[in-house]
């Protein structure tokens, strides 16, 4: 407990390896500056990590490639709060792999990222709670996402309860949003994805969901803007594969300029959901 300043040009900022009991971050403020290493690292055990700062932040930046947050094959991680942020120049944001988000998930008012493979990763990450960017009100303060050269500026894979709100996701290589059997109600709202799929073709789109035999309580897409310089392919493209039950709602969004559809929503032959 208590206030934790936390300064490194190469190292890791806060290091959690193999814990099978549980680590508590509670009271002050944390901040943890890094260059080129990793912010908050998370790895391996079975035990639980929390940070919930009463009213005070978790506050990341990493200047020089390093990732913002990171836990893999790790326990349960949980990060409570209302003003927590993240800021990586050349570095992932927030990645969760092979990891259990806690019941009350990851909350963050601004993830930012530039020029990384990925903005945010979620692969894997349990069944108990998903990551909330909440912003403060005003354009682009959940963040912003830009120049992403990997296969999407957010990959989500066997995640739930994605809920996005005020963030620029920008002239990303892939796709903008890519989830892949996603779960439970999740929400893009407020937002803006632009100059997705730069310079590789037409078959990227601003957000795409692809369920496989997984079903989705919904996606609910408002007041957000989709553009492209048209070599893009959908703004929104959801397919439900197998017996997957999904649900869409798109409200009060603009959409402009794409090679394919502002939104498709389909099924494959033999698949059997709705």
């Amino acid at each position: 407990s208590g206030n934790l300043d936390i300064a490194t040009t190469s190292g890791t900022g806060i290091a959690i390896t193999n814990n099978n009991g549980a680590v508590h971050f509670t009271g002050g403020q944390v901040t943890v500056n890094t260059g080129s290493g990793t912010g908050v690292n998370i790895t391996g055990g079975t035990g639980a990590t929390t940070f919930n700062l009463s009213g005070n932040d978790l506050d990341i930046v990493s200047t020089a490639g390093g990732t913002g947050f990171s836990a893999a094959d790790a326990g349960t991680v949980t990060v409570l709060g209302d003003g927590n942020t993240i800021a990586a120049t050349g570095g992932v944001g927030v990645s969760v792999v092979n990891s259990k988000m806690g019941a009350p998930g990851l909350k963050f008012a601004s993830i930012s990222s530039s020029n990384a493979s990925s903005g945010i990763v979620l692969d894997t990450t349990g069944t108990q709670g998903g990551l909330t960017v909440t912003g403060t009100g005003a354009a682009g303060t959940g963040g912003t996402i830009s120049g992403t050269t990997g296969s999407a500026a957010i990959v989500a894979t066997n995640t739930q309860d994605l809920n996005l709100a005020w963030m620029k996701i920008q002239n990303s290589t892939g796709h903008g949003i890519d989830a892949t059997n996603l779960r439970g109600s999740n929400a893009l709202a407020n937002s803006e994805i632009s100059g997705f799929g730069m310079g590789v073709g037409n078959g990227e789109d601003g957000l795409r969901v692809v369920n496989t035999n997984t079903n989705m309580t919904g996606m609910t897409v408002t007041n957000t803007k989709f553009s492209n310089a048209g070599n893009a392919n959908d703004g929104i493209f959801m397919e439900a594969q197998g017996t997957s039950n999904m649900a869409l709602s798109v409200v009060n969004n603009t959409f402009t300029q794409f090679f394919g559809d502002a939104i498709q929503v389909n099924g494959i032959t033999g698949s059997t959901g709705t």
